[in-house]
């Protein structure tokens, strides 16, 4: 579960990954729909919980 620190920080992350070409087309598809996630929860002030499988 990521605070709105955590948020904040998994953001730029996110954007620096995506920028140096780092991760394969699927990858930056799931990154993709996690940085929209995270940017909603950001939003409401809310928080974001990632279940791995």
């Amino acid at each position: 579960m990521f605070n709105f620190k955590q948020l904040d920080r998994l953001l730029i992350e996110l954007d620096g990954a995506d920028e140096g070409g780092e991760m394969s087309v699927e990858e930056s598809l799931i990154a993709a729909q996690v940085k929209a996630a995270a940017q909603y929860a950001r939003q409401i002030s809310g928080y974001l919980f990632i279940q791995g499988d």
